[in-house]
């Protein structure tokens, strides 16, 4: 895989106010490239999407999620699926249009679409006069 690898560049702790004492899980992730742009999967189940958070700067996408403690009165027999955030940093080796990049989350997978900056996707602004 070409231009992509992990890379835990900045401490997250430090970009979102609620993950300041928490431990991170890094989830599993699926990276496809084609000729025009890059498709990310990472797993994150149980969570919602506002607690979800993508920064891409510096060649370096970072994502953040936090999964929510269940809240039941009952008693539990098995307790295995755990409340907590996940971390997962990723160095991309190319230019992205991230004025087309998307992201969704659905049945608890994250889907992210970076598209490939190309000569035809840059936008030339006109300079007037005053």
């Amino acid at each position: 895989m070409v231009g992509i690898q992990k890379r835990a560049a900045r401490e997250p702790a430090t970009h979102f106010g609620f993950f300041a004492d928490a431990a991170f899980a890094t989830p599993a992730a699926d990276i496809f490239e084609t000729a025009d742009h890059l498709t990310i999967f990472i797993d994150i189940p149980g969570v919602s999407p506002e607690n979800v958070d993508l920064d891409f700067q510096d060649d370096i996408l970072s994502i953040w999620a936090r999964k929510d403690k269940i809240e039941d009165s009952g008693e539990f027999l098995l307790h295995e699926y755990d409340s907590g955030d996940y971390f997962r940093n990723f160095c991309i080796g190319f230019e992205i249009d991230t004025e087309r990049a998307r992201a969704s989350l659905g049945d608890g997978v994250l889907m992210i679409v970076l598209p490939k900056f190309t000569e035809g996707s840059r936008k030339v602004i006109p300079v007037g006069d005053e």
